[in-house]
């Protein structure tokens, strides 16, 4: 498909991208009134320019809908300033499958009172494509999680990640920072995975990711029901994913990725949390803890029991699974 019919089927998307364009625009010239009429035309045609280049280049649907993203919140890239910063001593995001459960560990870290952590903002490409200091990122980061926070109900999966605890979406004095976007993230460091010395080279130390697995049989099948696709091919998508993880992680000094799973998070909440507070060097007060495991379902969803499985597919994931390299991740698992 050429790259106009392409663009030409998702009309959607360029009227979404033009409103965004202009809000932003807007929002600049009211943040900067005493700029000149010759600023204001110099600029303008600069950013024209920019965005017909970005056209020219544009090859994937993927990057416009980022582009969009970006757009959109613009002005949460903003509120904040370098002092609004200055206790932060971790960054962190998440890497892993979607539907693994990411969700709601990024809630339970958002309610500790020195913790923030937005709702996929997707930060990766905001730094790559987008140039954002660490500044714009924590701002962008920290207007998100105040947003959710505000929500009455934050249902998604059957969950409510609503924690009814003080500082959900707030902090006391904040430490440490981070997005949710584990399945987004992947697929970027995927289609770039040296990305991640950039990473190290930004926030050097101070990077720290979470990866969480949850039975692989009910990951798939999840996939498969989200993208309405074929279980051989959702297979596939997943374990591409977690290839791209255990790239990463041999890139990341070990002490700054924690690998847990979501059954160990429904079935051992209190080892789990705990484990999570100490990555990132913080205790965990016991009234923190107590509202978390309200959220908790007593038992983790086993969506491999919702299909009906045919031998081909059982048999093609089992042989995935029992990969040396994946052996590490699922050796505790069976269907």
């Amino acid at each position: 498909m050429s790259k106009v019919k392409q663009l030409i089927n998702h009309l959607d998307l360029l009227r979404e991208f033009l409103f965004s364009y202009i809000k932003k625009i807007t929002f600049q010239l009211s943040r900067y009134p005493k700029q000149t009429i010759y600023e204001i035309g110099t600029n303008f045609y600069a950013k024209i320019k920019r965005n017909i280049d970005f056209f020219n280049g544009l090859d994937d649907i993927f990057i416009l809908k980022k582009k969009i993203n970006y757009l959109i919140n613009f002005e949460d890239s903003l509120k904040y300033t370098k002092e609004n910063f200055i206790d932060v001593k971790f960054f962190t995001f998440f890497l892993n499958n979607a539907r693994s459960g990411h969700s709601l560990v990024g809630a339970i870290l958002d309610a500790h009172p020195n913790i923030v952590i937005s709702h996929e903002v997707d930060v990766l490409p905001l730094l790559k494509y987008h140039g954002f200091d660490f500044v714009k990122i924590y701002s962008r980061i920290l207007s998100n999680s105040y947003k959710l926070s505000k929500a009455i109900n934050r249902f998604e999966t059957g969950y409510n990640y609503n924690i009814s605890y003080q500082y959900a979406g707030r902090y006391k004095i904040l430490k440490v920072i981070g997005d949710k976007k584990g399945g987004g993230s992947c697929r970027y460091l995927d289609r770039d995975p040296k990305y991640i010395y950039k990473l190290l080279k930004i926030f050097g130390k101070k990077l720290k990711i979470i990866s969480v697995f949850r039975n692989p049989y009910d990951n798939i099948v999840a996939l498969s029901k989200r993208k309405n696709i074929p279980i051989k091919i959702a297979t596939n998508i997943y374990f591409k994913r977690v290839e791209t993880f255990q790239k990463i992680k041999n890139i990341i000094p070990e002490d700054q990725v924690l690998i847990i799973t979501h059954e160990s998070l429904i079935n051992d909440s209190n080892d789990t949390i705990t484990k999570l507070c100490h990555f990132f060097e913080l205790d965990v007060p016991n009234d923190y803890l107590n509202a978390c495991n309200k959220i908790l379902f007593k038992n983790p969803r086993a969506r491999r029991y919702e299909i009906k499985w045919n031998e081909k597919d059982f048999n093609y994931i089992e042989k995935l699974i029992n990969k040396e390299k994946n052996l590490e991740f699922f050796k505790d698992y069976k269907f």
